[in-house]
Protein backbone atom coordinates (compact mmCIF):
# COMPACT_ATOMS: atom_id res chain seq x y z
CA UNK A 1 0.00 0.00 0.00
CA UNK A 2 1.07 3.39 -1.18
CA UNK A 3 0.38 6.05 2.12
CA UNK A 4 -1.06 9.29 0.99
CA UNK A 5 0.56 10.04 -1.75
CA UNK A 6 -0.04 12.69 -4.66
CA UNK A 7 -2.11 10.12 -6.77
CA UNK A 8 -2.23 11.07 -10.50
CA UNK A 9 -5.68 9.97 -11.35
CA UNK A 10 -6.40 10.39 -15.54
CA UNK A 11 -8.54 13.78 -14.36
CA UNK A 12 -7.39 15.09 -11.44
CA UNK A 13 -4.65 14.76 -8.54
CA UNK A 14 -6.00 13.71 -4.79
CA UNK A 15 -4.41 12.80 -1.88
CA UNK A 16 -4.93 9.35 -1.03
CA UNK A 17 -3.62 5.57 -0.47
CA UNK A 18 -3.37 2.64 -3.11
CA UNK A 19 -3.57 -0.68 -2.41
CA UNK A 20 -1.51 -3.00 -4.79
CA UNK A 21 -2.67 -6.86 -4.44
CA UNK A 22 -2.15 -10.06 -6.60
CA UNK A 23 -0.87 -7.65 -9.41
CA UNK A 24 -3.44 -5.18 -9.68
CA UNK A 25 -4.67 -1.92 -8.54
CA UNK A 26 -7.13 -3.12 -5.66
CA UNK A 27 -8.09 0.02 -4.29
CA UNK A 28 -8.31 3.89 -4.14
CA UNK A 29 -9.27 5.71 -1.26
CA UNK A 30 -8.55 8.57 0.86
CA UNK A 31 -7.69 6.22 3.44
CA UNK A 32 -7.14 2.69 3.30
CA UNK A 33 -7.46 0.07 5.95
CA UNK A 34 -4.29 -1.02 7.08
CA UNK A 35 -4.53 -5.20 7.52
CA UNK A 36 -1.42 -6.95 9.13
CA UNK A 37 1.33 -8.27 7.01
CA UNK A 38 0.65 -5.25 4.93
CA UNK A 39 3.93 -3.74 3.31
CA UNK A 40 3.44 -0.29 3.82
CA UNK A 41 5.08 2.83 1.81
CA UNK A 42 5.14 6.35 3.35
CA UNK A 43 4.15 8.18 0.28
CA UNK A 44 3.69 11.56 1.41
CA UNK A 45 5.01 14.56 -0.27
CA UNK A 46 5.70 12.34 -3.18
CA UNK A 47 3.89 11.79 -6.82
CA UNK A 48 2.35 8.80 -7.63
CA UNK A 49 1.93 8.01 -11.34
CA UNK A 50 1.18 5.19 -13.64
CA UNK A 51 4.17 3.55 -14.78
CA UNK A 52 5.52 4.67 -18.18
CA UNK A 53 4.87 3.28 -21.33
CA UNK A 54 7.72 3.60 -24.05
CA UNK A 55 6.62 3.21 -27.68
CA UNK A 56 9.34 3.14 -29.32
CA UNK A 57 12.85 2.45 -27.86
CA UNK A 58 15.91 0.59 -29.74
CA UNK A 59 17.47 -2.07 -27.36
CA UNK A 60 20.01 -3.49 -30.08
CA UNK A 61 20.06 -6.63 -28.22
CA UNK A 62 19.65 -8.85 -31.17
CA UNK A 63 22.76 -7.19 -33.62
CA UNK A 64 26.40 -7.73 -33.17
CA UNK A 65 26.21 -3.18 -32.48
CA UNK A 66 26.08 -4.46 -29.13
CA UNK A 67 25.68 -1.12 -27.46
CA UNK A 68 22.64 -2.09 -25.51
CA UNK A 69 21.11 -5.55 -24.17
CA UNK A 70 17.46 -6.37 -22.89
CA UNK A 71 18.85 -5.98 -19.41
CA UNK A 72 20.79 -3.13 -19.11
CA UNK A 73 18.30 -1.34 -20.76
CA UNK A 74 15.55 -2.38 -19.10
CA UNK A 75 16.77 -1.17 -15.80
CA UNK A 76 17.82 1.91 -17.87
CA UNK A 77 14.33 2.34 -18.11
CA UNK A 78 13.12 1.73 -14.77
CA UNK A 79 15.39 4.77 -13.55
CA UNK A 80 13.33 6.69 -16.03
CA UNK A 81 10.22 5.34 -14.59
CA UNK A 82 9.03 2.62 -17.65
CA UNK A 83 7.32 -0.19 -16.97
CA UNK A 84 6.27 -1.63 -20.68
CA UNK A 85 8.34 -0.48 -23.39
CA UNK A 86 7.76 -1.60 -27.23
CA UNK A 87 11.06 -2.10 -29.32
CA UNK A 88 12.23 -1.13 -32.46
CA UNK A 89 13.60 -3.37 -34.90
CA UNK A 90 16.76 -1.83 -36.21
CA UNK A 91 17.25 -1.78 -40.41
CA UNK A 92 20.16 -4.66 -40.11
CA UNK A 93 20.27 -8.19 -41.80
CA UNK A 94 21.13 -9.86 -38.09
CA UNK A 95 17.67 -8.06 -36.93
CA UNK A 96 15.95 -10.38 -39.24
CA UNK A 97 11.71 -11.53 -38.55
CA UNK A 98 10.19 -14.82 -38.99
CA UNK A 99 8.62 -16.85 -36.29
CA UNK A 100 11.70 -18.35 -35.57
CA UNK A 101 13.80 -14.98 -35.09
CA UNK A 102 10.89 -13.79 -33.47
CA UNK A 103 10.59 -16.63 -30.87
CA UNK A 104 13.84 -16.40 -30.27
CA UNK A 105 13.44 -12.38 -29.71
CA UNK A 106 10.71 -13.45 -27.37
CA UNK A 107 12.28 -15.84 -25.25
CA UNK A 108 15.59 -14.11 -24.88
CA UNK A 109 12.91 -10.72 -23.30
CA UNK A 110 11.49 -13.49 -21.39
CA UNK A 111 14.76 -14.23 -19.90
CA UNK A 112 16.44 -10.61 -19.44
CA UNK A 113 13.90 -7.95 -19.42
CA UNK A 114 12.81 -6.64 -15.87
CA UNK A 115 9.95 -4.62 -17.46
CA UNK A 116 6.97 -5.86 -19.85
CA UNK A 117 8.32 -5.74 -23.13
CA UNK A 118 6.58 -5.71 -27.36
CA UNK A 119 8.13 -5.67 -30.14
CA UNK A 120 7.44 -3.67 -33.27
CA UNK A 121 8.01 -6.64 -36.40
CA UNK A 122 9.98 -4.47 -39.49
CA UNK A 123 7.76 -4.53 -42.47
CA UNK A 124 9.81 -6.23 -45.46
CA UNK A 125 8.62 -6.59 -49.15
CA UNK A 126 8.81 -10.73 -48.57
CA UNK A 127 6.78 -11.00 -45.48
CA UNK A 128 3.70 -9.23 -45.19
CA UNK A 129 1.48 -12.51 -45.05
CA UNK A 130 3.45 -13.70 -42.36
CA UNK A 131 3.69 -10.44 -40.14
CA UNK A 132 -0.28 -10.01 -39.94
CA UNK A 133 -0.40 -13.51 -38.42
CA UNK A 134 1.81 -12.99 -35.55
CA UNK A 135 0.99 -13.18 -32.16
CA UNK A 136 3.60 -11.53 -29.48
CA UNK A 137 3.88 -8.10 -31.58
CA UNK A 138 2.63 -4.57 -31.58
CA UNK A 139 2.57 -4.00 -35.16
CA UNK A 140 4.68 -3.52 -37.94
CA UNK A 141 6.95 -0.91 -38.61
CA UNK A 142 7.60 0.53 -41.55
CA UNK A 143 10.72 2.67 -42.96
CA UNK A 144 8.47 4.79 -45.85
CA UNK A 145 10.78 5.99 -48.80
CA UNK A 146 9.04 8.37 -51.05
CA UNK A 147 11.07 6.86 -54.62
CA UNK A 148 9.13 5.43 -57.23
CA UNK A 149 10.65 1.86 -56.96
CA UNK A 150 9.35 1.43 -53.13
CA UNK A 151 6.29 2.83 -53.84
CA UNK A 152 4.87 -0.55 -54.58
CA UNK A 153 6.26 -2.40 -50.94
CA UNK A 154 4.27 0.47 -49.38
CA UNK A 155 1.29 0.24 -51.09
CA UNK A 156 1.01 -3.61 -50.54
CA UNK A 157 1.72 -2.45 -46.55
CA UNK A 158 -1.03 0.41 -46.21
CA UNK A 159 -3.28 -1.90 -47.91
CA UNK A 160 -3.04 -5.45 -46.59
CA UNK A 161 -1.71 -4.89 -43.03
CA UNK A 162 -4.80 -5.52 -40.48
CA UNK A 163 -3.12 -3.93 -37.45
CA UNK A 164 -0.93 -1.02 -36.19
CA UNK A 165 1.68 0.64 -39.12
CA UNK A 166 3.89 2.58 -37.66
CA UNK A 167 5.89 4.76 -39.85
CA UNK A 168 9.32 6.47 -39.93
CA UNK A 169 8.83 8.33 -43.28
CA UNK A 170 11.41 10.51 -45.46
CA UNK A 171 12.04 10.77 -48.94
CA UNK A 172 15.48 8.83 -49.25
CA UNK A 173 15.98 10.21 -52.74
CA UNK A 174 15.43 14.14 -51.31
CA UNK A 175 18.17 13.04 -48.79
CA UNK A 176 20.88 11.40 -51.20
CA UNK A 177 20.90 15.04 -53.35
CA UNK A 178 20.77 16.83 -50.18
CA UNK A 179 23.87 15.16 -49.15
CA UNK A 180 25.66 15.48 -52.64
CA UNK A 181 24.96 19.68 -51.49
CA UNK A 182 27.08 19.38 -48.77
CA UNK A 183 29.97 17.78 -49.90
CA UNK A 184 32.93 20.34 -48.68
CA UNK A 185 33.60 20.26 -44.87
CA UNK A 186 30.41 19.06 -43.74
CA UNK A 187 29.80 19.45 -39.94
CA UNK A 188 27.12 17.92 -37.26
CA UNK A 189 25.45 21.61 -37.28
CA UNK A 190 24.59 20.81 -41.00
CA UNK A 191 22.33 17.87 -39.96
CA UNK A 192 18.84 19.38 -40.27
CA UNK A 193 20.00 21.41 -43.09
CA UNK A 194 20.63 18.40 -45.55
CA UNK A 195 17.65 16.42 -43.60
CA UNK A 196 15.68 19.20 -43.92
CA UNK A 197 11.66 19.99 -43.31
CA UNK A 198 10.85 19.55 -47.39
CA UNK A 199 12.66 15.20 -46.66
CA UNK A 200 10.30 14.63 -43.93
CA UNK A 201 7.09 16.72 -44.57
CA UNK A 202 7.30 14.75 -48.52
CA UNK A 203 7.33 11.48 -46.40
CA UNK A 204 4.42 12.04 -44.26
CA UNK A 205 2.56 13.38 -46.27
CA UNK A 206 2.46 10.46 -48.74
CA UNK A 207 1.73 8.66 -45.43
CA UNK A 208 -1.58 9.83 -44.39
CA UNK A 209 -2.49 9.66 -48.47
CA UNK A 210 -1.86 5.99 -47.95
CA UNK A 211 -3.53 5.57 -45.03
CA UNK A 212 -7.06 7.70 -46.15
CA UNK A 213 -6.89 5.62 -49.67
CA UNK A 214 -6.69 2.03 -47.59
CA UNK A 215 -8.28 3.20 -44.36
CA UNK A 216 -4.76 1.63 -42.30
CA UNK A 217 -4.76 2.07 -39.10
CA UNK A 218 -1.36 4.29 -39.13
CA UNK A 219 1.31 5.52 -36.55
CA UNK A 220 3.39 7.69 -37.20
CA UNK A 221 6.87 7.37 -35.30
CA UNK A 222 7.67 10.71 -34.43
CA UNK A 223 6.93 14.43 -36.23
CA UNK A 224 9.54 16.79 -35.94
CA UNK A 225 8.34 19.85 -37.73
CA UNK A 226 5.46 22.50 -37.45
CA UNK A 227 4.38 21.33 -41.13
CA UNK A 228 4.39 18.07 -39.83
CA UNK A 229 1.97 18.79 -37.08
CA UNK A 230 -0.34 21.16 -39.70
CA UNK A 231 -0.33 17.66 -42.45
CA UNK A 232 -1.68 15.80 -39.10
CA UNK A 233 -3.83 17.95 -37.98
CA UNK A 234 -5.27 19.09 -41.49
CA UNK A 235 -5.67 15.74 -42.38
CA UNK A 236 -8.45 14.58 -38.90
CA UNK A 237 -7.94 11.30 -39.51
CA UNK A 238 -9.34 9.32 -36.84
CA UNK A 239 -7.19 6.22 -37.04
CA UNK A 240 -3.99 7.42 -37.11
CA UNK A 241 -2.15 8.67 -33.80
CA UNK A 242 1.63 10.54 -34.03
CA UNK A 243 4.03 10.83 -31.26
CA UNK A 244 7.23 13.11 -30.50
CA UNK A 245 10.16 12.19 -29.30
CA UNK A 246 12.01 13.36 -25.81
CA UNK A 247 15.24 14.56 -27.69
CA UNK A 248 12.92 16.85 -30.13
CA UNK A 249 11.12 18.17 -26.86
CA UNK A 250 14.59 19.12 -24.97
CA UNK A 251 17.06 20.05 -27.37
CA UNK A 252 17.13 22.60 -29.97
CA UNK A 253 19.41 23.28 -33.09
CA UNK A 254 21.28 25.91 -30.81
CA UNK A 255 22.26 22.76 -28.64
CA UNK A 256 23.55 20.75 -31.06
CA UNK A 257 26.10 23.49 -31.99
CA UNK A 258 27.34 23.51 -28.53
CA UNK A 259 27.42 19.81 -27.42
CA UNK A 260 27.86 18.71 -31.17
CA UNK A 261 27.28 14.77 -32.55
CA UNK A 262 26.20 13.41 -29.06
CA UNK A 263 22.90 15.35 -29.92
CA UNK A 264 22.71 13.60 -33.73
CA UNK A 265 19.97 11.68 -34.73
CA UNK A 266 17.38 10.95 -37.18
CA UNK A 267 15.04 12.74 -38.13
CA UNK A 268 17.42 15.63 -36.47
CA UNK A 269 17.04 17.95 -34.05
CA UNK A 270 15.66 21.25 -35.19
CA UNK A 271 15.65 25.00 -34.29
CA UNK A 272 13.22 26.43 -31.93
CA UNK A 273 10.62 26.61 -33.92
CA UNK A 274 10.02 23.38 -34.61
CA UNK A 275 10.76 22.67 -30.84
CA UNK A 276 8.00 25.10 -29.64
CA UNK A 277 5.93 23.52 -32.07
CA UNK A 278 5.35 20.32 -30.70
CA UNK A 279 5.41 21.67 -27.30
CA UNK A 280 1.47 23.28 -28.68
CA UNK A 281 1.01 20.40 -30.37
CA UNK A 282 0.96 18.30 -27.08
CA UNK A 283 -0.26 20.62 -25.08
CA UNK A 284 -3.62 21.48 -27.51
CA UNK A 285 -3.68 17.65 -28.13
CA UNK A 286 -2.98 17.47 -31.95
CA UNK A 287 -0.35 14.84 -30.98
CA UNK A 288 -0.84 12.61 -28.05
CA UNK A 289 2.28 10.60 -26.90
CA UNK A 290 5.62 11.07 -26.44
CA UNK A 291 8.11 8.58 -26.34
CA UNK A 292 12.18 8.13 -25.71
CA UNK A 293 13.61 7.06 -28.93
CA UNK A 294 16.29 5.69 -27.08
CA UNK A 295 18.48 4.53 -29.57
CA UNK A 296 22.03 3.90 -28.07
CA UNK A 297 25.13 4.55 -29.27
CA UNK A 298 28.55 4.10 -28.17
CA UNK A 299 30.59 7.50 -27.89
CA UNK A 300 33.37 6.34 -30.03
CA UNK A 301 30.53 6.18 -33.23
CA UNK A 302 29.89 9.77 -32.20
CA UNK A 303 33.69 10.75 -32.39
CA UNK A 304 33.99 9.77 -36.14
CA UNK A 305 33.98 12.89 -37.98
CA UNK A 306 30.21 13.76 -39.81
CA UNK A 307 28.41 12.16 -42.07
CA UNK A 308 30.19 8.78 -41.05
CA UNK A 309 29.18 9.95 -37.32
CA UNK A 310 26.44 7.52 -35.65
CA UNK A 311 22.51 9.22 -35.13
CA UNK A 312 20.69 8.31 -32.32
CA UNK A 313 21.66 8.52 -28.32
CA UNK A 314 20.65 6.78 -25.00
CA UNK A 315 16.97 8.67 -23.55
CA UNK A 316 15.09 6.32 -21.81
CA UNK A 317 16.82 6.70 -18.56
CA UNK A 318 16.13 10.09 -18.28
CA UNK A 319 12.15 10.23 -19.39
CA UNK A 320 10.34 11.06 -16.81
CA UNK A 321 12.68 13.54 -15.05
CA UNK A 322 13.43 15.31 -18.35
CA UNK A 323 9.21 15.95 -18.42
CA UNK A 324 8.96 16.91 -15.19
CA UNK A 325 11.78 19.56 -15.34
CA UNK A 326 10.12 20.67 -18.32
CA UNK A 327 6.84 20.87 -16.28
CA UNK A 328 8.38 23.59 -14.21
CA UNK A 329 9.13 25.91 -17.02
CA UNK A 330 5.91 24.62 -19.39
CA UNK A 331 3.64 24.61 -16.74
CA UNK A 332 1.37 21.51 -18.14
CA UNK A 333 -1.00 19.39 -15.75
CA UNK A 334 0.83 16.55 -13.97
CA UNK A 335 -2.37 14.53 -15.75
CA UNK A 336 -1.18 16.05 -19.26
CA UNK A 337 1.76 14.22 -17.94
CA UNK A 338 0.63 10.94 -17.64
CA UNK A 339 -1.92 10.72 -20.20
CA UNK A 340 1.33 11.60 -22.98
CA UNK A 341 3.32 8.65 -21.26
CA UNK A 342 1.17 6.21 -20.05
CA UNK A 343 -2.55 6.65 -21.71
CA UNK A 344 -1.96 7.22 -24.70
CA UNK A 345 0.55 5.01 -25.40
CA UNK A 346 -1.57 2.02 -24.12
CA UNK A 347 -5.08 3.49 -26.25
CA UNK A 348 -3.20 4.00 -29.21
CA UNK A 349 -1.42 0.46 -29.13
CA UNK A 350 -4.38 -2.04 -27.44
CA UNK A 351 -2.89 -2.79 -23.87
CA UNK A 352 -5.76 -3.75 -21.77
CA UNK A 353 -5.38 -2.10 -18.31
CA UNK A 354 -1.87 -0.50 -18.62
CA UNK A 355 -1.53 3.40 -18.32
CA UNK A 356 -3.75 4.09 -15.47
CA UNK A 357 -4.06 4.67 -11.82
CA UNK A 358 -7.40 2.61 -11.65
CA UNK A 359 -8.79 -0.02 -9.96
CA UNK A 360 -8.29 -2.88 -11.78
CA UNK A 361 -5.49 -1.79 -13.69
CA UNK A 362 -2.44 -3.31 -14.09
CA UNK A 363 0.07 -2.57 -10.87
CA UNK A 364 2.50 -0.47 -12.38
CA UNK A 365 3.18 2.43 -10.43
CA UNK A 366 6.03 4.80 -10.38
CA UNK A 367 6.64 7.15 -6.39
CA UNK A 368 8.48 10.20 -7.25
CA UNK A 369 10.22 12.94 -5.07
CA UNK A 370 9.35 16.07 -6.98
CA UNK A 371 12.21 18.17 -5.17
CA UNK A 372 15.04 15.40 -5.85
CA UNK A 373 17.62 17.28 -7.81
CA UNK A 374 20.19 15.44 -9.62
CA UNK A 375 23.10 16.57 -12.53
CA UNK A 376 23.32 14.32 -14.91
CA UNK A 377 26.64 12.72 -15.43
CA UNK A 378 28.23 10.12 -18.21
CA UNK A 379 29.28 7.99 -15.31
CA UNK A 380 26.33 7.06 -13.25
CA UNK A 381 24.25 5.84 -16.72
CA UNK A 382 23.00 2.58 -16.67
CA UNK A 383 22.50 2.33 -20.47
CA UNK A 384 25.84 0.28 -21.87
CA UNK A 385 26.04 3.16 -24.02
CA UNK A 386 27.88 4.86 -21.32
CA UNK A 387 26.67 8.19 -21.10
CA UNK A 388 23.83 10.94 -21.18
CA UNK A 389 22.66 13.60 -23.96
CA UNK A 390 21.68 15.15 -20.70
CA UNK A 391 25.39 15.30 -18.79
CA UNK A 392 25.81 18.42 -17.22
CA UNK A 393 21.69 19.76 -16.62
CA UNK A 394 20.22 19.25 -13.84
CA UNK A 395 16.45 17.68 -13.67
CA UNK A 396 14.00 17.80 -10.84
CA UNK A 397 11.70 14.95 -10.35
CA UNK A 398 13.14 11.52 -10.04
CA UNK A 399 11.98 8.00 -9.45
CA UNK A 400 12.42 6.55 -5.87
CA UNK A 401 10.68 3.33 -6.29
CA UNK A 402 8.71 1.60 -9.56
CA UNK A 403 6.45 -1.51 -9.06
CA UNK A 404 5.49 -3.58 -12.59
CA UNK A 405 2.65 -6.05 -11.78
CA UNK A 406 2.65 -5.00 -7.84
CA UNK A 407 6.50 -6.08 -7.82
CA UNK A 408 9.53 -3.71 -6.60
CA UNK A 409 11.64 -3.08 -9.44
CA UNK A 410 13.25 -0.09 -7.71
CA UNK A 411 12.76 0.66 -4.43
CA UNK A 412 14.02 3.56 -2.32
CA UNK A 413 17.01 3.86 -5.23
CA UNK A 414 17.68 0.41 -4.88
CA UNK A 415 17.06 -1.97 -8.13
CA UNK A 416 16.03 -5.41 -7.94
CA UNK A 417 18.07 -6.62 -11.51
CA UNK A 418 16.05 -10.15 -11.04
CA UNK A 419 12.64 -9.06 -11.42
CA UNK A 420 11.60 -9.89 -15.19
CA UNK A 421 9.07 -8.61 -17.20
CA UNK A 422 6.15 -10.11 -19.10
CA UNK A 423 5.42 -10.32 -23.33
CA UNK A 424 2.58 -7.33 -24.44
CA UNK A 425 0.15 -8.76 -26.87
CA UNK A 426 -1.77 -6.39 -27.99
CA UNK A 427 -3.13 -7.75 -31.54
CA UNK A 428 -5.74 -9.80 -29.76
CA UNK A 429 -7.40 -7.09 -29.09
CA UNK A 430 -8.72 -4.00 -31.59
CA UNK A 431 -6.06 -0.84 -31.37
CA UNK A 432 -7.60 2.30 -31.63
CA UNK A 433 -6.32 5.92 -31.69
Amino acid sequence: MLQQGQLVLPRRVVTGDLVLEDGVIAQIAPRAEVRAGDDVVDARGSLVLPGLIDAQARFRAYTRKGDEDLHSGSLAAVKGGVTSVLEVPDDHPDDAHDRRTLAAKLELARESCVIDHGLWVRARPDNLEEVARLDGVVGARLALDCSEGQREHAERWFAGYPHVLAVHAEDRGRLASRYAIYTENPDVTLHHHIRDVETVVRGTRLALDLAARHGTRLHLFQLTSEEEVRLVVEAANPRVTAGVTLPHLAFDAADVEKVGARLQCNPPIRTARHREALWRALQDGSVPLVCSDHCPQGLSSKRVPYPHSASGMPTIEWLLPAMLTAREARGFALTDLARWLSDAPARAFGLARKGRLEVGYDADVVLVDPCMEREVTDSATLSRAGWSPFAGRILRGWPRSVWAHGRAVLRDGELFPRVRGRPLNPLSRSPSP
